[in-house]
């Protein structure tokens, strides 16, 4: 009994903890490895190079080429002359924390490198091809004299050239050439050719084309080879950047004017003018522009832009008394007079519910109709309330009932402790009791 209350009470107590976990972090997803193998020439002519290529290796691996390689990538490191060696330094895992460690046992094994013979690359192919087939995400960092010429890859031919153009260059200064190649699913995609006087150039390979966005039909101009003692050139598959579907432009027409009619003078001051035309369509009455009020502009159902167009009318300046003269604006009445039926101010819903609002109160007019025109909030009920708080009361509830069953644990082994019956004592100890003092 007393074995089973404590382990009793650690059960409860890991079960309130439980209840207080919340679940719902998202698992990491798995990162796909990526594979940099090192490749380096060890012949006779990059012996004078070797220095240089050591320390390029260092460097590279030092700063993860160039922030490419994460924590749990591989790479390896291959020579090769006449012959190809692969398994001198077998494949690691790239750990940052193991840095120091891994760096000095690069160091150590370039430092056993024999560079004697002559470099073929053809030794080196298949086993290219090999790699490349069981490596879903492959970069290889060449280090050449470039005196041997590639053959067999993707981009042989630019690499060749610009072996071709700066060989001269390189071994006058004594510099390596670096060639990083990659390749997705077995197939080179880019590649860089470099030198070692300045940071070295990483290819990044073209992203997957979207053919159902705009933007991925454009493509950036692919740069040019230069030739440079720092970096050389860089290329992978793309092509200049050309605009298929170019926007085309739509010719905008402009209304045709039409002739304006002379408009005979009043025959008094204030009293409607002749219409237009006999053909046009009847114009609803418009208050002069003399008396204009903003309680009639309030008034909801009518737009503003048909309140304002008198003012450029040759109605409204009849009823001024003036003549109006033709003019190009005159052109544009035609339009306008078109959408002047759409006007009912006399049909209006107001004038059912309101009384109609005399001409001398303008500004309670105008204050009244702003108040109709304000639109109400809507209280719209917040649906994410009732589907959370039910999980949280469901929470809470089992996290009290888990504490109160601890307690009761708790309190449960506290009062047996305390209620127990005593044991009854031996004869020795009566009889040591019992012995004067």
């Amino acid at each position: 009994m007393k074995r089973f209350v404590p382990c009793l009470v650690l059960l409860l107590w890991s079960f309130c903890l439980g209840t207080h976990a919340q679940p719902g972090g998202k698992q990491a997803t798995p990162q796909r490895e990526n594979r940099f193998l090192f490749i380096l020439e060890a012949s006779a002519a990059t012996k004078r190079n070797a220095e240089t290529c050591q320390r390029t290796v260092i460097e590279l691996l030092g700063d993860e080429i160039s922030g490419q390689m994460k924590p749990g990538d591989s790479f390896s490191i291959w020579t090769y002359n006449e012959s190809l060696s692969a398994g001198r330094f077998p494949s690691q895992r790239w750990n940052p924390e193991t840095r120091r460690n891994t760096l000095r046992q690069v160091t150590n094994f370039l430092a056993t490198v024999k560079y004697e013979k002559v470099g073929r690359f053809d030794v080196l192919r298949p086993a290219i091809e090999s790699v490349a087939k069981n490596s879903p995400r492959l970069t290889i960092i060449l280090l050449t004299d470039g005196k041997q010429r590639v053959s067999g890859l993707k981009f042989d031919a630019e690499i060749n050239k610009l072996f071709d153009d700066n060989y001269s260059a390189m071994r006058e200064a004594r510099m390596p050439f670096v060639t990083i190649l990659v390749a997705r699913n077995g197939e080179p995609v880019a590649f860089s050719v470099n030198s070692t006087l300045g940071p070295i150039k990483y290819p990044r390979p073209p992203p997957p084309i979207d053919t159902t966005s705009e933007a991925a039909q454009v493509q950036p101009e692919a740069p040019r080879a230069e030739k440079s003692d720092t970096a050389i050139a860089s290329g992978k598959e793309s092509s200049p950047a050309t605009l298929s579907n170019p926007v085309p432009t739509v010719p905008v027409r402009s209304p045709e004017p039409r002739k304006a009619t002379p408009v005979s003078p009043p025959t008094a001051a204030g009293e409607g003018a002749t219409p237009i035309s006999p053909d046009s369509k009847p114009v609803p009455t418009v208050p002069p522009p003399t008396a204009p009020t903003k309680g009639s502009e309030a008034i909801p159902g009518v737009s503003a832009p048909s309140v304002t167009p008198p003012i450029d009318t040759p109605l409204a300046k009849a009823s001024s008394g003036e003549i109006p003269t033709p003019s190009p604006r005159v052109a544009a009445t035609d339009t306008l007079v078109e959408k002047a039926p759409e006007m009912k101010m006399p049909d209006a819903p107001i004038s059912k519910t309101k009384p109609p609002i005399d001409p001398p109160i303008n500004a309670s007019a105008t204050n009244e109709s702003s108040n109709v025109n304000k639109a109400q909030p809507v209280k719209l009920p917040s649906p994410a309330i009732a589907v959370i708080n039910p999980v949280e009361t469901t929470t809470g509830r089992r996290s009290l009932l888990g504490t109160a069953l601890a307690l009761v644990a708790v309190a449960i082994f506290l009062g047996y402790l305390l209620l127990r019956p005593k044991r009854d004592s031996s004869l020795i100890t009566k009889s040591i009791h019992r012995l004067p003092k």
